[in-house]
């Protein structure tokens, strides 16, 4: 069911295959609708589909294969849906969704990361996704996958841009040449530096992919970054960036 203003709607009438298990789990700023339904030959829940319900679209399972069996647990604005499904080995693995290229495991795109991607429990508009993965079969581990991505996920550190989940360019890739000759001043990429707010004191930080972010791998405002050095280094001032630019920066004698 969906409530909104007062009105009531069965999402799944007519439409679900089984009148038991059918479970919303999450809505977005449109009013689409994410979650699970039954399976009419599972009656205590051990098989689920899942689905998206929109106002427009109706609802539609989103893997119509035989052997489906998945949960969808987020969506965000733009339509991209997270969750879970249960792999062919019996384990659980993280999946992403959008119309344009189905259901995809995100351990296709993990890279050298060791760990199996078992949940994706929610995507917000930028298209990080947060989650759980397994160590050694029984370690639960917390992840965060970002949206910049598709030939790895790194884990603790912003990945290098690249296609997003939707598959859609980075609106900077066709501008890299020129980015890097007008930013040849900043730190190489990966660089481990210090930056400075103001006038306090040094803290750890590294460049990556023309931004500062901190040790969770989180970007700093640069607007708010006074100079950088490297460790212990000369110090170099950082001009703040234009609207929608990247920061400059100048060597300080």
């Amino acid at each position: 069911m969906l409530w909104d203003h007062g009105a009531v709607t069965d999402i799944g009438a007519g439409v679900l295959p089984a009148p038991f298990w059918n479970t919303p789990m999450a809505i977005n700023e449109h009013g689409d609708v994410v979650g699970f339904a039954g399976d009419p030959s599972d009656d205590t829940g051990g098989i689920t589909h899942a689905f998206l319900w929109t106002r427009a679209g109706g609802m539609q399972l989103l893997d119509t294969g035989p052997d489906d069996n998945s949960t969808a647990t987020g969506i965000n604005a733009q339509r991209q849906v997270v969750g879970y499904f249960v792999a062919d080995d019996g384990s659980l693995h993280a999946f992403v969704w959008d119309s344009s290229n189905g259901m995809r495991d995100l351990n296709d795109f993990k890279g050298s990361y060791p760990n199996v991607i078992a949940l994706a429990d929610d995507i917000n508009d930028a298209g990080a996704i947060t989650g759980r993965a397994t160590r050694s079969g029984t370690t639960r581990v917390a992840i965060v996958a970002y949206r910049h991505i598709t030939e790895r996920i790194e884990y603790g550190k912003r990945p290098a841009r690249s296609r997003s989940w939707a598959g859609q360019h980075s609106t900077h890739a066709a501008n890299d040449a020129e980015e890097n000759r007008m930013y040849d001043k900043l730190p190489s990429d990966r660089q481990n530096v210090e930056v400075r707010f103001d006038n306090r004191d040094w803290q750890p930080a590294t460049y990556v992919d023309g931004e500062f972010v901190d040790e969770y791998g989180m970007p700093l405002d640069s607007r708010k970054i006074s100079s950088w050095r490297a460790p212990n280094g000369s110090p170099n001032r950082v001009n703040a960036p234009a609207a929608g630019g990247r920061p400059t920066s100048t060597h300080l004698n």
